[in-house]
């Protein structure tokens, strides 16, 4: 399986590994799993190499589908789908890709953990935490799924839950991506500014920087992105930063660049992300959640 937590932890690049699915696609162009495979590697091109999702949504879209010409059983290509939908905010058909990839293969890390972000972004965490404690009892080593319990118990208002499958996501792999991420922002809830300084300064996080009292790193940050040249995912890192801060003036309108460009602002934390708190009740921000279809998910803007 091409997973995030694997190509995370090896450090192998996406770019490679969706050319050597070409090259076996191009050896023989009726191997079902080569297409399976790249259609998945492509999907994934947006959190590793910031690929605008609009750029790689068709091949991926043609090679899931080619894959489930040549074998209808394979999972794969709909966890592809899915990931495709979600990266465009399109919940319904995304939803439907990832439980079809669970009914195919109960045992698909991959699936189970997208679907249960999908289930997330839909305020329905019950759901979500059933998925990942399935994936668990499949992989218990897994720091992806580990790392994602313990969001989702986190963001369902469950810390001493969270707490613990931290711990065990980091103590199995701390350089996991998705590790790094959520545990900054649990230990930030949990009052452990030093370990989630350190996350921060290492990511580096401009919200987990601000957060923890290191404004001056925080808006070299934002001092940085607006040198360089713009790149596919600046607008939510320049939004989190903000909110970091207490500008959250400035955090809205970069949220709006982000939605126009389809990053995944929307999906790499969810809307639980404590960091929406003093957003989350504003109208500018309800008219955001309608523009990208969430807004009937959460009927009521309340901090978390």
């Amino acid at each position: 399986m091409l997973g995030q937590g694997k190509l995370a932890r090896r450090g192998q690049s996406v770019n490679e590994a969706a050319e050597l699915f070409r090259q076996a696609i191009q050896q023989d162009s009726l191997f079902a799993p080569a297409y399976s495979g790249l259609s998945m590697a492509l999907s994934l091109m947006p959190w590793f190499h910031h690929r605008p999702s609009t750029e790689v949504r068709d091949e991926i879209v043609k090679a899931a589908q080619h894959a489930l010409r040549l074998d209808s059983t394979l999972a794969l290509p709909h966890v592809a789908l899915g990931m495709a939908d979600m990266q465009a905010y399109e919940w319904v058909p995304a939803a439907t890709e990832l439980a079809t990839a669970v009914r195919l293969d109960p045992t698909n890390l991959e699936g189970r953990v997208q679907y249960a972000r999908l289930l997330r972004v839909s305020n329905r965490y019950a759901e979500a935490l059933a998925q990942l404690q399935a994936a668990r009892s499949v992989d218990p080593a897994s720091a992806l799924v580990l790392s994602h319990l313990a969001w989702t118990y986190f963001v369902a208002g469950q810390m001493d839950s969270a707490l613990v499958e931290m711990r065990h996501a980091v103590e199995t792999d701390s350089m996991n991506l998705s590790t790094r991420y959520f545990a900054e922002r649990v230990y930030l809830k949990a009052n452990r500014l030093a370990e989630a300084h350190a996350i921060a300064v290492g990511y580096p996080d401009g919200y987990g920087l601000a957060r923890t009292g290191d404004t001056l790193r925080a808006r070299e940050l934002l001092r940085g992105l607006d040198a360089r040249p713009p790149r596919w995912g600046d607008e939510t890192q320049r939004a989190m930063t903000y909110l970091g801060l207490g500008d959250t003036a400035s955090a809205l309108l970069a949220l709006e660049r982000a939605s126009d460009a389809k990053e995944l602002w929307l999906i790499t934390s969810d809307l639980g992300d404590p960091g929406y708190d003093p957003i989350r009740g504003s109208a500018r921000f309800r008219k955001l959640l309608d523009r990208v279809g969430l807004a009937r998910y959460y009927p009521i803007a309340k901090a978390r």
